[in-house]
């Protein structure tokens, strides 16, 4: 129902990138192989915007409604990090990469039965997506990489040879 909607054929893959809260340890453990949250986000998001045989999107951090983010102008300018992370070293994204922002209609159950893919660095998401049977991409060690329900690249070259060739994963 949300496919047809939000008008996604069935044959359509999604890859969803699902944000880390940008500026927060909290739940780091483990290695990365980009220097931070922020420098992974860009850079999957700039892979994404390079891959358009996939219908792309990015899931801003849902902790950005209850922490009151937006509306603090003197802490982020009363815009989402993701966005103007987007901003200043993208700019406008192409059709095939779409923003969910943490208010949309549409439950996070429901993104994740949308999604064929989803890419985190060591995201809770990932476990879900994996518990529903989908590709889990991630950009970092110290949850769940080696249980087998992820693929766990180990440099940056061979994530981003993961996401240039998503649509080829079974």
């Amino acid at each position: 129902e949300a496919r047809r909607k939000l008008g996604i054929s069935l044959d359509k893959k999604v890859a969803i990138i699902y944000s880390h809260i940008l500026y927060d340890q909290l739940f780091f453990i483990g290695e990365d192989l980009y220097s931070s949250y922020a420098e992974w986000f860009v850079e999957t998001v700039k892979l994404a915007c390079k891959n358009e045989n996939i219908l792309w999107f990015i899931k801003i951090h849902p902790s950005n409604l209850w922490r009151g983010e937006i509306n603090d102008p003197n802490q982020l300018k009363g815009q989402y990090e993701e966005i103007r992370l987007i901003e200043e070293n993208i700019g406008k994204l192409p059709s095939h990469v779409k923003i969910i922002y943490p208010d949309t209609i549409y439950s996070p159950l429901t993104w994740l039965k949308i999604t064929d893919f989803g890419v985190t660095v060591r995201g809770s998401s990932g476990i879900e997506l994996a518990a529903l049977g989908k590709v889990v991409i991630t950009a970092g060690t110290g949850r769940y990489e080696s249980i087998g329900i992820s693929k766990n690249p180990k440099t940056i070259s061979e994530y981003e040879n993961f996401l240039f060739n998503l649509q080829n994963l079974e």
